[in-house]
């Protein structure tokens, strides 16, 4: 059985996502043709190393987590999460929470 969550860009683009792992925070996006459209164009548009600290490196999980675009979204509380793949065509995606990074 799938659960659906909300997936927040920015704090400004939102998201439903149907999780499809019973542990991992792992599933698919539910997009329409113009969501799909936003979100591929937010990608096109992302800084690509957001992820590295000044010399290139990645940054320690606190650094990360706080720098990273994605959060869950869960009536008042935000939870940000770090995108491990996003597959647009098809919406397939992961993610890995606080608890969940590097295990």
């Amino acid at each position: 059985m799938s659960r659906t969550l909300t997936l927040e860009y920015r704090g400004q683009h939102r998201f439903e996502m149907r999780v499809t792992h019973p542990t991992l925070l792992e599933g698919v996006l539910v997009l329409s043709e113009a969501s799909r459209a936003e979100l591929s164009k937010l990608l096109d548009s992302e800084d690509g190393e957001w992820w590295a600290d000044s010399d290139g490196r990645r940054l320690p999980a606190a650094g990360l987590f706080a720098k990273s675009p994605w959060a869950v979204v869960d009536g008042g509380s935000v939870e940000k999460v770090a995108c491990r793949y996003i597959k647009l065509e098809t919406g397939d995606v992961l993610f890995a929470t606080g608890a969940s990074y590097g295990a």
